[in-house]
């Protein structure tokens, strides 16, 4: 009790003090909420549509207590449904079962059964998924869209081969567990990945490479690709690799989803709470894809990953291919005024920010802000008011930015164009 009481008088404060800031911010008159809450401390994802598309957020990696996770999968969708999230997909490693003793799981499927029941008549899709489990050259693969999960794990015939099996278990670290556990995923693991990866396909599955950057598979930071994985990039039986997972940032992987055709993919990779990881109520968010689709439907979310029209969003900064980022930003920052002061030639303009990203723009014009040195920040949900030198009066302004806190490549930061007529003064 003590303890729930203190925790209280500590978020109160905590709270009192942000809206103290927010309140100073506010009567200088630079930066207003829309929102009656500081939005930093708004749980949950809005993104706006674009003139073609729906902005959908996803999390396409997620685990349970089905495989290596420690929550139930109903924790998983109500966690969702506190974050916004449009889409959840929970992909249990296939081969990695540390929990076969308690949880003997036989059918593979059950985990997006509960799932799906969980979420029924609520605003979020599970789409089912599974993750192949690997060791190098292949790493982990994740395949969404599964029709059978169970199909997609077999034990070889070949693990019947004591020597072998004493050779393959003996490569491996002792990672704590079981025996059987570890003997489990030697024997699973036999099946040839080739396999494995043509049998998800033939499902019509999505599949996309995890964590290529994972220091236990990539000491240096780079993605191991391998011939296996070039071959499976030009047959199209690889379709995205994550560029983000968990609080991970893998620019070559960016990179290499650039210079293959591959869908830019972010995830949370969870396997506790989230809001031990990424301490929702503090203004963090877990990394989602954004899915640009026509729709929320599966059918439509489906359509849309295949044609690699997403984007990622991590630590309040949006990686993506200009084609997605420049529409998204321009849907979500919005002049919603502009007015010359009184017998000046400066201009007052007001933008609002429709989206959940911080946006930090730089002026690129010549057109010098009398109140802001160097870039500002648009705050989430909420609104700015630049004042601007434009030297004669204008019917209309246009003024290229930098988003600072938007990559279309690994280097290069998103450059858009805002512009709106000129109200004159009253």
């Amino acid at each position: 009790m003590h303890y729930q009481i203190a925790r209280g008088i500590i978020g109160l404060t905590l709270t009192l003090s942000i809206c103290l800031v927010l309140s100073q911010a506010h009567a200088h008159g630079k930066a207003e909420p829309l929102v009656p809450k500081p939005a930093s401390l708004q749980r949950g994802m809005v993104f706006p549509s674009t003139a073609d598309y729906r902005v959908l957020t996803a999390d396409l990696h997620t685990h349970t207590v089905f495989s290596d996770g420690h929550v139930w999968p109903n924790v998983r969708v109500a966690e969702g449904l506190r974050d916004g999230l449009d889409i959840l997909a929970i992909t249990e490693h296939l081969e990695w079962q540390p929990h076969r003793a308690d949880l003997p799981n036989p059918d593979r499927n059950r985990a997006y059964a509960i799932a799906q029941e969980a979420a029924t008549d609520e605003p979020i899709l599970v789409v089912p998924g599974v993750e192949i489990t690997r060791e190098l050259p292949t790493g982990h693969i994740n395949a969404i869209f599964v029709e059978d999960a169970n199909s997609l794990v077999q034990l070889d015939a070949g693990a019947d081969d004591a020597a072998e099996m004493a050779a393959r278990l003996d490569a491996l670290p002792d990672w704590g567990s079981e025996r059987d556990v570890i003997e489990y995923y030697v024997r699973t693991g036999l099946w040839a990945a080739d396999a494995a990866v043509s049998a998800a396909n033939a499902q019509g599955a999505f599949l996309f490479w995890n964590h290529p950057s994972w220091s236990d598979q990539a000491p240096d930071g780079k993605p191991p690709v391998s011939p296996q994985h070039q071959r499976w990039f030009s047959e199209k039986l690889l379709h995205g690799i994550e560029v983000v997972n968990g609080v991970s940032y893998s620019p070559e992987s960016f990179q290499l989803a650039l210079d293959n055709d591959l869908a830019l993919i972010g995830t949370s990779d969870v396997h506790d709470l989230i809001d031990w990881d990424y301490l929702p109520e503090l203004g963090g968010h877990r990394p989602v894809t954004l899915v640009f689709a026509t729709s929320a439907q599966m059918a439509a979310v489906r359509a849309a990953l295949f044609a690699k029209r997403t984007a990622v969003w991590f630590q309040d900064t949006l990686l993506g291919r200009q084609r997605e980022l420049a529409p998204l930003v321009k849907a979500s920052i919005v002049v919603t005024s502009a007015r010359y002061l009184p017998e000046t030639t400066l201009v007052q303009v007001r933008l609002e920010n429709r989206s959940s990203v911080p946006f930090e723009l730089q002026n690129l014009s010549n057109f010098g802000d009398q109140n802001n040195l160097g870039a500002v920040t648009l705050p989430a949900l909420g609104a700015l008011t630049l004042e601007l030198a434009t030297g004669v009066r204008l019917a209309e302004i246009s003024w290229p930015v930098r988003v600072v806190n938007a990559y279309t490549t690994p280097n290069k930061q998103l450059v858009i164009t805002l512009s709106t007529p000129i109200a004159e003064a009253e």
